[in-house]
């Protein structure tokens, strides 16, 4: 049989409320022994292997995989979850090794959200000129203005464009046309 994995702290599907990640996989092989040397992780589809941002500590029988570094090191920049996949196998001595792969989904800060005061969402409108009222909030109260992009009939704005302001927490387009 492949190693077992006996725990992962922080468990599969938590919110990672940091730009940081660590992360511990308790793994144990008491038949044949894990071969950590060929343990790696892909981290949603990036592969870092011992001594890239992981790390092992234990022997052969038993030991813990550990997960470290920012999330611009494993290249989240604008996921809102990501898969992190072990992927190990054992040392037998008269056959080929037994491999396996363990993963797990985790979230990242919650996202902003963003609601429309006017029109109301999905409606047309048939006045020009015309505005856009939107709240945004944000529950890790860390929005990054440079990050907000609104369309609008197929034209993407930005705060840099006179037509998109931010005031608090009201995003108001106004097309002076």
């Amino acid at each position: 049989r492949p190693p077992l994995l006996v725990e992962i702290d922080p468990v599969c599907g938590s919110l990672i409320g940091d730009t940081i990640f660590h992360a511990e996989w308790t793994i144990e092989d008491s038949v044949s022994g894990i071969d950590y040397d060929e343990a790696y992780i892909t981290i949603n589809g990036m592969t870092f292997y011992i001594g890239s941002h992981l790390s092992f500590d234990g022997s052969h029988r038993t030991g813990v995989f550990n997960i470290d570094g920012s999330f611009g090191d494993f290249g989240l920049y604008t996921e809102d979850s990501f898969t992190v996949c072990l992927f190990l196998q054992d040392m037998p001595d008269y056959c080929e090794p037994n491999d396996t792969s363990y993963c797990c989904m985790y979230y990242l800060n919650d996202p902003p959200e963003a609601y429309f005061l006017y029109p109301a969402f999905d409606s047309t409108t048939a006045c020009d000129p015309e505005s856009i009222v939107m709240v945004i909030t944000d529950p890790e109260d860390n929005l990054v203005p440079e990050t907000i992009l609104l369309e609008v009939d197929g034209i993407t704005y930005t705060l840099s464009d006179p037509e998109l302001t931010l005031s608090d927490s009201l995003l108001v387009f106004f097309n002076g046309a």
